[in-house]
């Protein structure tokens, strides 16, 4: 009778403890208020010249999901900076980019899109360098993320590395 009563007590805790990992393992706490997230599909090259301005680029295509649906794109007047993209060589710049226009949807937001990552200089010791410079070329990747209009930062996802020849 007391083993009995052991693992009916046994089981009633282990059903305790799963209810309370799935309320603690949830998404958004109940308020929608969610991450996005982004997913590199891949990259069309990994050879830019530099300083060959927006004649070569880079294009990623990514993959993003917001599934409260509050990205927002450009609208009028408004051009909200919530494609971050860093190159991973130096502390870096942040460059920003904006989604196009498409409606906040309650239902979620997921798509793919093409993102094009302008070339860049190289960098010396006093910032970028010249083409006649001892640098042939510089090899880093680039990291990039998504923020919605509430704050929430989405994943990192970074690109294989990328050759720039400098000269």
């Amino acid at each position: 009778m007391t083993q009995q009563l052991f693992y009916k007590y046994a089981l009633a805790n282990v059903g305790i403890l799963i209810m309370l990992l799935m309320i603690s393992c949830g998404g958004d706490n109940g308020d929608g208020n969610t991450p996005p997230t982004l997913e590199l599909v891949s990259i069309n090259k990994d050879i830019m010249m530099a300083g060959n301005g927006p004649e070569d680029q880079i294009i990623a295509t990514l993959e993003f999901e917001d599934i409260d649906g509050d990205i927002e794109g450009k609208k009028d007047d408004f051009i909200p900076s919530n494609i971050f993209i860093r190159q991973v060589r130096d502390a870096g710049d942040i460059e920003t980019v904006s989604f196009p226009d498409f409606p906040n949807l309650a239902d979620g937001q997921k798509g793919t899109m093409e993102l094009a990552i302008l070339t860049t200089c190289c960098l010396g010791p006093n910032g970028c360098i010249t083409r006649d410079s001892d640098i042939e070329s510089q090899v880093f990747p680039y990291e990039i993320y998504i923020v919605d209009s509430r704050g929430n930062k989405s994943n990192v996802v970074t690109t294989p590395p990328v050759t720039l020849v400098c000269n």
